[in-house]
């Protein structure tokens, strides 16, 4: 491509998300870190255990497998597993099916109806982002490993949760963290509602919990 005097225009360099090293995240993204107390405090009616099906369909895989807790394709067999039971649960909880949660006769209100219909989820999202790095204009990429989004597959700015599964947690809990600041962005740029945007990274044993607000602050909390 040229420009106006006929000079043609230099390319911005691609960097992808697994080349920007964890500690340069925050600062690239211009991360703040939240530390208010009481975000990740989970009341006892807010637990659940696991269910029946899944527990088996885990103890399976785990009597398949052997157990491979170092290997990543172990890791999202498992988060695979997981990751679909739990929303189609809810989606037939709301879908006008009796749940756990509903006494006997009680059925969804069309609103809520509405909000998990549109839910899907979706693998290998690729995503995009022209962005300052090591103050130089580059086009930032990548693909997050599962993405929950709504309305329109392949929209990044409709997506609301990012689940990296990495044999190492930390490495994808910054991997999320670039990717939920993409998501913010491109939200933004689309005139999408400023709302929270939730990040998971885990090797599926290990679950660290993202939370990044309206206003830029990202808060962090591993369960196990």
């Amino acid at each position: 491509m040229r420009n106006k005097a006929g000079k043609r225009n230099p390319e911005i360099p691609t960097i992808a998300i697994t080349d920007i090293h964890a500690g340069e995240v925050e600062l690239t993204f211009g991360l703040k870190r939240d530390v208010s107390p009481g975000i990740w405090t989970l009341e006892s009616r807010e637990r659940r255990t696991i269910p029946e099906h899944l527990g088996a369909i885990l103890a399976d895989y785990a009597l398949a497998y052997g157990g491979s807790p170092d290997k990543e394709a172990f890791a999202r067999a498992r988060l695979d597993a997981i990751l679909c039971t739990t929303l189609a649960a809810k989606k037939r909880q709301e879908f006008g099916q009796c749940g756990q949660d509903k006494g006997m006769g009680k059925w969804a209100s069309v609103q809520s109806i509405g909000s998990f219909k549109s839910l899907h989820w979706e693998t290998e999202m690729p995503m995009k982002l022209p962005w300052t790095y090591l103050k130089k204009p580059h086009i930032i990429s990548g693909k997050t490993d599962y993405s929950l989004f709504y309305v329109n597959r392949g929209e990044a700015e409709t997506n609301m949760v990012i689940v990296e599964a990495k044999k190492r947690v930390n490495i994808g809990k910054f991997q999320a963290m670039a990717y939920m600041a993409m998501l913010h962005h491109a939200r933004k740029k689309a005139g999408r509602a400023n709302t929270t945007i939730y990040g998971i990274a885990t090797d599926s044993y290990d679950w660290c919990f993202l939370r990044f607000d309206p206003q830029g602050k990202i808060s962090s909390h591993v369960f196990d």
